[in-house]
């Protein structure tokens, strides 16, 4: 078995001067060759989850590999 592609573990972020709490304790695995789709309401982190995986936002906790690396 192949090891996973991506990884995101307890993965919180915090957004705007209050520091408000918009992602807490999301875990995800894909696997190579495996497609996933982020669904849900305006305002539920679909965006921020996407941006904080490219770096564009910095987690307060958590963890994200790709290809075992972080």
């Amino acid at each position: 078995m192949s090891s996973p592609l991506l990884e995101v573990k307890d993965l919180q972020v915090t957004v705007g001067e209050e520091n408000k709490v918009l992602l807490d304790g999301l875990n995800l695995t894909v696997n190579p060759g495996e497609t996933h789709v982020l669904m849900g309401h305006n305002g539920a982190g679909k965006s921020t989850t996407l941006m904080t995986i490219c770096g564009i936002n910095r987690p307060r906790k958590g963890e994200i590999l790709w290809n075992g690396e972080p």
